[in-house]
């Protein structure tokens, strides 16, 4: 009796729980068993889980409009970063093939028999003018495109150029004057922005301007 004592003894003071255990249990703890031990449950009151629902729901309040003005900026400079590769790899190959190129906006689908239009926001086209009568006919090559589609259902802006087509001329330079194309997000037209290209086909990026305003304002 003394040796199991003694054994249980030093072996508690090794293992803090077991001496917790061990100061509850009654002297003749070998023919009784131990004593039930009584523990507190943790968890949380419904008042602490209130508080905390109504804090997230105050940070998302003010979280979900800083985010959406995010994806916006993101997707508009995007956008323009691919109108602007578009634009300088048609300049790029009408020097390289010695014709001039067509960059403008068709609908989706069959591109032979239409149209350039100033819409934009569905496709965007660039198009290698064989016959050289400056229009899309069936005899033209495709270079480059772009579908609004590809970037998902999540496209929310429109993509308006000042003219219905850009033509590159075998020098890299434009046929006509210089012209714009405007991005006008739906979601908040504050954050639009405007890709100037001039006549000799440099191109730069603007985020303020009547101008701009106006035309979003008209979309």
């Amino acid at each position: 009796m003394r040796l199991v004592a003694n054994t249980i003894s030093r072996n508690s003071f090794r293992d803090p729980m077991r001496l917790n255990q061990f100061r509850c249990m009654p002297m003749a703890f070998i023919t009784r068993g131990f004593c039930k031990l009584k523990t507190k449950a943790l968890g949380f009151t419904l008042i602490e889980l209130l508080i905390v629902l109504s804090l997230v729901v105050a940070l998302t309040t003010f979280a979900v409009p800083s985010l959406s003005r995010i994806f916006v900026k993101l997707e508009s400079d995007f956008t323009i970063r691919e109108i602007m590769h578009i634009v300088q790899q048609s300049k790029a190959h009408a020097a390289q093939v010695g014709q001039q190129v067509i960059v403008c906006g068709v609908d989706p689908g069959v591109m032979a028999g239409q149209r350039c239009k100033t819409a934009w926001s569905q496709r965007v086209v660039s198009v290698v003018d064989l016959d050289g009568d400056g229009r899309l006919s069936g005899g033209d090559r495709l270079f480059r495109e772009w579908h609004s589609h590809k970037k998902g259902s999540n496209f929310n802006a429109q993509l308006v150029a000042n003219r219905n087509k850009f033509i590159v001329r075998a020098n890299g330079t434009l046929k006509s004057t210089a012209g714009s194309v405007f991005y006008c997000p739906v979601i908040d037209t504050r954050l639009a922005k405007r890709l100037v290209i001039d006549r000799v086909g440099r191109m730069r990026v603007e985020a303020t301007g009547g101008e701009l305003q106006r035309k979003c304002a008209d979309v």
